[in-house]
């Protein structure tokens, strides 16, 4: 799924399966004035990041491999062949930005959150960022039947929990039945059915043995694959009681004894300072081995240490106090020469990982609906059932989320290309981003080089269209203070909102003001605590226009925009969780999302969701900004490192990195 983010992470099904959670704001350095023209020779190139080819074992090496293995390795222990071996001992400390809120996998509330659990839990699928493929997690191997549409999983034997139980099937069914327990709220199980909607029919789970796990899904859906991957196991032994017992949103969450833990990973919690650091120690039953028969991870312990902004993280890396920098931190285009310069001294390398899956865009409030005064003399929502459909005079105080004067603007696309024409992109990357960054026009990054569609239409920076167009509409400034008018007479102001603790978005946003103004436009900054911004987007929709980046799922498939592109998804853009599509491109879209889902065919995929793309460039719901380019640094004695621009991107690997 995707989902909002700052510039640390995103969501979705990670490689455990986490629940969609929005990404907490972390502060920036000050970035160079929102004027003038950047000094390009500050961001000087730096070669793109070839990543080097890992030959699969061959099955010869296999046997071999398997034949070092010690005598309580576990029986389907899984080989890794694409490393160098290490050597065991020493530790890695890296940074985190937001103060934990759960240990619980079922639960997450942050990016530290994801970051954390990942060290911990493994889910049924993995997949292999750095070269952007699936790979076997605690499933050995899968399959799908088309006749009873059942996808099936071989669980690997003899795999055991952290405190020495047998891990098995029935951890999965209890994973399930957590996240479908009415009384457990969590966004998992959305994804586990024939729609994501509460009533839709949900995925059926059985386990014919302790080995095998499967999933039948109520109709045709190539999504499925996705959706289930993402299943984890649910240590039942350790957790049915307070399940049982209703105290399990209670549990491992931020206050947990470490030793109360019980985890799948690489590696488990040893020690929790809230606020100062997180030690990771290794889990003595962790089930992968490299080719030489050595069990991972490596390292004795991982050592995460809280930092409250990201300027307080690059002086740190700079210092020599942590040992890696990931691209989703992100190191500041003004800062990229100093860290080039330091590389040699510091003994690291910069890497360039080239254009981020990851957007930037901004969209204006599309929701038709309001609250009113219910009959119990409590505040209620409202929503139409038809695009139609108007608020009737039994709904008491009745109040639109939206004024009615500039819900007229903002449905209107003639509007929204206006507006597009009017955003000089190139301007804010080479003066925000020191040039290190790429225009973006639609909703997909040029990176993500599978399902992009290049032909979709582009409305470039071109003021002098952009004016033509809203002339065209009839808004023009009748009083000469610079500020249209719309046809009924009213000044087209509106406010554009932003989270304050980023401040490469808010030069971003001042610049982004400055190009709708030019156009005769009256938009102004709206600055906002990234908290109260994200409940005004999900809850109370007191917003007239948002400017925010959204997080790409990894792997990055369509089916992880289940929650942005349909007109019912949660973070459906402008107007999310419609009862009905409210216009005819997002019924479009709508039908077009739900015809991929029931081709298995490749090709058709994605000439569909090309088309897809087509209608929402053409109807500009949002209004892409840039994608960034990714720059990640790590200390030159750590070994098996695989760089990639999806994040995490050089710790995505943490079980096979050692100490030179």
């Amino acid at each position: 799924m995707r989902r909002w983010a700052n510039v640390r992470t995103g969501s979705g099904w990670l490689c455990i399966g986490v629940a969609l959670a929005l990404a907490l704001a972390v502060g920036c350095g000050e970035p160079p004035p929102a004027t003038g023209t950047a000094e390009k020779s500050r961001a000087p190139a730096l070669a793109l990041y070839t990543p080097k080819a890992w030959p699969e074992l061959t099955t010869e090496a296999l046997r071999a491999a398997r034949a070092k293995l010690p005598k309580d390795a576990p029986e389907d222990a899984m080989i890794d062949g694409k490393i160098t071996p290490g050597k065991r001992g020493g530790k890695l400390v890296y940074g985190y930005a937001s103060e934990i809120k759960s240990f619980n996998p079922v639960f997450t509330d942050s990016a530290s959150d994801d970051e954390a659990q990942a060290l911990m839990y493994a889910g049924l699928i993995g997949y292999d960022r750095y070269e952007q493929k699936d790979m076997p997690g605690l499933a050995k191997t899968w399959s799908y039947d088309e006749a009873t549409r059942t996808w099936t999983f071989n669980l690997r034997k003899g795999i055991k929990w952290s405190d020495g139980q047998p891990l098995t099937s029935d951890d999965f069914i209890f994973f399930t039945q957590v996240i479908f327990d009415p009384k457990i709220p969590n966004q998992l199980h959305f994804y586990l059915r024939q729609e994501p909607k509460e009533n839709s029919p949900p995925y059926v789970f059985s386990a014919p043995d302790a080995w095998t796990l499967k999933v039948q899904i109520p109709s045709v859906d190539s999504f499925s694959y996705v959706n289930v991957r993402g299943l984890m196991p649910l240590p039942r032994h350790a957790l049915e009681n307070a399940w049982k017992s209703g105290k399990f949103l209670e549990t491992w969450l931020q206050n947990v004894n470490p030793r109360d833990l019980v985890v799948s990973g690489p590696y488990k919690l040893k020690t929790l300072r809230q606020g100062e650091s997180m030690i990771f120690e290794r889990n003595p039953y962790y089930w992968v081995y490299d080719g030489e028969g050595g069990q991972l991870p490596y390292l004795d312990e991982i050592v995460m240490e809280y930092v409250s902004d990201q300027q307080a993280e690059h002086v740190k890396f700079l210092a020599g106090e942590l040992d890696m920098m990931e691209e989703n931190i992100g190191i500041f285009p003004e800062m990229l020469p100093k860290f080039i310069d330091s590389a040699k001294q510091g003994n690291f390398t910069v890497y360039a990982l080239g254009p981020s899956l990851n957007i930037d865009h901004y969209f204006f409030n599309l929701n038709r609906g309001g609250t009113h005064t219910d009959s119990n003399g409590k505040k209620a929502t409202w929503n139409p059932s038809r695009p139609d459909e108007k608020p009737g005079p039994e709904l008491k105080n009745f109040k639109p989320f939206v004024d009615p004067i500039k819900l007229n603007w903002f449905t209107n696309v003639e509007f929204r290309r206006a507006c597009s024409e009017a955003t000089d992109r190139q301007r804010m990357i080479d003066t925000v981003l020191f040039g290190q960054g790429q225009p973006l026009y639609g909703a997909e990054s040029a990176a993500n080089k599978v399902w992009f569609n290049p032909e979709a239409s582009k409305y470039r920076y071109d003021p002098a269209a952009a004016k033509a167009r809203l002339d065209k509409l009839g808004w023009v400034d009748h009083d000469g203070d610079g500020i249209r008018e719309d046809s009924q007479g009213h000044p087209i102001r509106f406010t554009i909102a932003t989270n304050k603790d980023n401040n490469i978005r808010l030069k971003v946003q001042q610049l982004l003001v400055e190009n709708l103004r030019a156009v005769g436009l009256g938009a102004e900054q709206q600055v906002l605590e990234f908290n109260n911004l994200v409940t005004r987007l999900r809850d109370t929709y007191d917003f007239d226009a948002a400017m925010l980046g959204l997080a790409t799922s990894v792997p990055p498939h369509p089916a992880g925009g289940a929650n942005v592109w349909p007109s019912t998804g949660e973070n459906h853009l402008g107007y999310p969780k419609q009862k009905a599509p409210m216009s005819d491109w997002e019924a479009q879209i709508d039908n077009l999302f739900a015809q991929m889902k029931q081709t298995f065919n490749v090709d058709e995929q994605k000439r569909i969701f090309f088309e897809m793309q087509r209608i929402f460039n053409e109807e500009q719901p949002a209004i892409g900004l840039f994608t960034r380019n990714g720059f990640a640094a790590a200390r030159n004695r750590v070994g098996n490192l695989k760089p990639t621009i999806m994040r995490v991107s050089v710790t995505h690997n943490i079980d096979e990195l050692y100490i030179k």
